[in-house]
């Protein structure tokens, strides 16, 4: 294999790949010493910037420094498909495209976009053995292969066949042998001689194949076979046939082995179904009455479709209960067996009420018992409300994203208010609220952490029916959830807390269907801002800390009930303020604290 540019010639061979420099004094270097793990070089491509190494078990490539190359430059392709195969040939077309020829695995293209492109026998390639490249011409490299000749447009890389099966004469094509004339004709070296190939005297679309029924085959419902002639615009079909059979072929009488055909039933079915050219035959099972038009098409590469679509209108007649008239005739029997069904069943309605109204008196108490028991069991059901996420509550992320947000606009109000010497009202407040399940963990021990996320699931969905759309709901963690509430007066917080509270204790959580569990919750909040005068002195973190030391202190009072911070004294220094911030249960002693009475 050789190679060259203006300022190296380039030599591989089975024993490796040597470079000599353009000017004779310098020296002859093998590129490829032994510790590469494949040295034998089957084809080479220079480039304006690199050198392509086409060896016995995959590609290479180097880039030049200076023109030249060196071997630590030179690294193997990675790709999986190229790993293990034989270069057989390169090119590299007018577009600055690699085509990389391959001894079985079709022809690779790495296109201006830096992404690789194969074509193998699957979309229409003659033959996965590619054996040379001969050019470019008419805007499409010209490759020939163990079972034929194909041309790919390098824009668009639609891929026709020029030359394959018997129309092959030559093939299988030799590795290397082919190559482009001044005139532009593409010639291919075979088993029996050349193939030369004049892209101008080709035309641009091939003729369209001639693609027709040749027989059409029903097997009725007595089990005969009928063959109608498909010459027929449209077909009637006589009712209940068991199988309808359509054959056809597009005549191609050199290669018809190679065309793929695809079906479909337009109206019904918006999906093709592909045959290869052994399978030309559409069969229907039990079909239904209607109308139906079944639409064939063929390709000779798999991947464009002849426009031209063989079409063949039919219909199944209907038997006689399928009609329309015995549909109604059915509906109307049925209506007549309901009619007459219905008053049975009040003659023998009003013999069991007059049965019933003798036994009333007896039966008093025990029918008003099972009453209380079923709303009971109502109620009960109506509570419990079990979906398959876990709690499809927000997340801290979420939380993250929106409070600056929100924070940002309390500080515009405040500093409104400030320039207009205002007082602030208190329906702009904001409140947090950090709910904790009490022992929640002797849940998971107890029962199983599935019992947990039921327990979870549960009192979501009862704090989501305290919350307005606007406030915000989060999984906090573990068990615990943090409530945002938007727009409330901090005097309303405890409002609030006590709902909670009643909310998540006030009926048993059904966790598995047949355990139910008595599940209470301790409830710590916080007003933001929590210094009207220093709005901006607390951060929401730094609120949502101190209702974190409310929630402590409300485990404190032996759980189930709630403390909340509405604010701080107008009196607190500085000092004080920044010991609170770094240290949140200092502010019992400085705020106004609300507890659960």
């Amino acid at each position: 294999a050789l190679a060259s540019s203006s300022e190296a010639l380039w030599i591989g061979g089975t024993d490796g790949l040597w470079q000599q420099p353009a000017i004779a004094t310098e020296p002859t270097i093998q590129l490829l010493p032994e510790h590469f793990s494949e040295r034998r070089v089957a084809s080479l491509l220079a480039t304006p910037d690199s050198l392509w190494v086409g060896s016995w078990q995959g590609l290479l490539h180097g880039k030049f420094t200076n023109g030249l190359l060196n071997s630590s430059n030179i690294k193997a392709v990675n790709h999986p498909r190229l790993a293990q195969q034989f270069i057989a040939d390169l090119y590299a077309d007018s577009l600055g495209q690699l085509w990389v020829a391959t001894s079985g695995a079709g022809l690779f293209v790495y296109t201006s976009e830096h992404r690789w492109l194969e074509f193998t026998t699957d979309v229409g390639l003659p033959g996965d053995n590619v054996t040379a490249i001969a050019g470019e011409s008419d805007n499409q490299v010209w490759v020939g292969t163990s079972h034929g000749i194909a041309a790919i447009d390098i824009e668009q890389k639609l891929l026709r066949v020029i030359t394959a099966g018997p129309g092959a004469v030559n093939s299988p094509y030799s590795r290397a042998a082919a190559t482009m004339t001044a005139a532009g004709d593409l010639v291919f070296g075979g088993k029996n001689g050349l193939t030369i190939v004049s892209p101008g005297a080709l035309p641009r679309q091939m003729t369209p194949l001639s693609l027709n029924f040749t027989q059409l085959e029903i097997i009725t419902a007595d089990n005969h076979k009928v063959h109608p002639a498909t010459t027929q615009a449209h077909i009637e079909i006589s009712a209940l046939p068991k199988r309808i059979s359509f054959e056809f072929v597009a005549l191609d009488y050199l290669d018809p082995e190679h065309l793929q055909y695809r079906y479909r039933l337009a109206g019904s079915e918006n999906n093709w179904t592909q045959l290869d050219a052994d399978h030309r035959i559409v069969t229907l099972t039990d079909p239904a009455p209607g109308e139906y038009k079944l639409e064939l098409q063929y390709s000779d590469n798999v991947t464009t479709w002849q426009n031209t679509t063989l079409s063949q209108r039919f219909t199944v007649l209907p038997a006689w209960y399928q009609t329309i008239y015995a549909s109604m005739a059915s509906l109307l029997l049925l209506a007549i067996a309901i009619f007459v069904l219905h008053q049975l069943g009040l003659r023998h309605y009003r013999h069991r009420q007059n049965v019933l109204e003798r036994k009333i008196a007896e039966r008093t108490a025990e029918l008003l018992t099972a009453n209380e028991k079923l709303s009971e069991q109502a109620l009960a059901l109506e509570k419990a409300s079990l979906t398959d996420s876990l709690t499809g509550l927000h997340n801290r992320r979420f939380l993250n994203q929106n409070m600056q947000r929100d924070v940002s606009r309390i500080h515009r109000y405040y500093k409104d208010c400030e320039a207009t010497n205002t007082r602030p009202s208190e329906q702009s407040d904001m409140l947090f609220f950090i709910i904790d399940l009490d022992h929640f963990k002797r849940i998971n021990d107890n029962h199983g952490h599935q019992a947990g996320d039921a327990v979870l699931v549960e009192t979501q969905r009862r704090l989501s029916a305290i919350f307005r759309d606007s406030d915000y709901l989060v999984r906090w963690g573990g068990e615990e959830f943090l409530a945002v509430v938007q727009d409330t007066p901090r005097d309303e917080a405890y409002l609030l807390a006590e709902r909670i509270v009643k909310a998540v204790n006030a009926s048993d959580m059904n966790i598995n269907g047949h355990t139910q569990l008595k599940v209470t919750c301790s409830v710590g909040f916080a007003a933001y801002p929590l210094h009207q005068q220093r709005y901006s002195f607390f951060d929401w973190q730094s609120t949502v800390g101190i209702a974190d030391a409310a929630l402590y202190g409300a485990k404190r009072r032996n759980r189930d009930t709630w403390m909340g911070i509405t604010g701080i004294r107008s009196t607190v220094s500085d000092s004080t303020l920044e010991l609170i911030k770094q240290q949140p249960a200092r502010i019992f002693d400085h705020a106004n604290v609300l507890v659960r009475q």
